[in-house]
């Protein structure tokens, strides 16, 4: 397991420049960036440097996450993870969206398997309207074969089940 109790530290280790606020559980916290920069232009990406790209944000959502897990959550450093979570949560669903802008849902045969895996987990950890909204294109996806069939089925019985 990866705990991050070092990178923590390093709150600006390829950052973003723009902060932003966080509120977890309710309670305002201190402003914390996203260890991946959200401006970034991707309409000026390769194929190549999209996967590259995508791989990046997988990384950085898995980040903070084992850490989460190895805290008790009165932990002064539970809040700071889960603040660092959030943080890159927004960044990697900003950039998610240029990407889909650019060349739609990141399909198997152009991105890869670890690309497709990318794009599937920050929906996944994002809030529902994100889910909504990119739900057709998944379900798409997974009817010309280009995701896998337990990407689509996971998040179709969550939405269905979700209020």
């Amino acid at each position: 397991m990866f705990v991050a109790v070092d990178a923590l530290a390093q709150t600006r280790a390829g950052g973003n420049d723009r902060p932003a606020s966080i509120d977890w559980f309710g309670t305002r916290s201190r402003v914390v960036q996203a260890d991946i920069d959200s401006s970034i232009r991707v309409r000026e990406y390769s194929v190549v440097q999209i996967r590259q790209l995508l791989s990046k944000m997988l990384m950085v959502d898995q980040l903070y996450r084992d850490s989460l897990m190895s805290v008790p959550g009165t932990d002064k450093r539970y809040l700071a993870y889960a603040a660092k979570v959030q943080a890159n949560d927004k960044a990697n669903q900003a950039i998610l969206a240029k990407i889909i802008a650019q060349m739609g849902w990141p399909k198997l045969s152009v991105v890869g398997m670890e690309g497709v895996n990318a794009a599937w987990i920050i929906v996944w950890h994002a809030n529902r309207p994100y889910q909504d909204r990119y739900f057709p294109l998944i379900e798409k996806a997974y009817h010309s074969g280009e995701i896998p069939d337990t990407y689509f089925k996971t998040l179709e019985r969550e939405l269905a089940e979700a209020p």
